[in-house]
């Protein structure tokens, strides 16, 4: 039996916890046979700066 090797990646939680840990909205959309949308939206300042909320 093969072993399973462990990953160091943290998905798709971890998409949504660095996302609102810094302010943003995270969302996931999708339809059978339509495919999927994965959504991070992050407020910048004029100055390009993070939200900081």
């Amino acid at each position: 039996m093969k072993q399973r090797e462990t990953k160091k990646t943290l998905g798709l939680i971890g998409a949504r916890e660095r996302a609102e840990g810094i302010g943003g909205t995270y969302s996931i959309t999708g339809e059978p046979g339509k495919g999927t949308l994965v959504k991070v939206v992050i407020t910048l300042s004029e100055s390009g700066e993070k939200n900081s909320n």
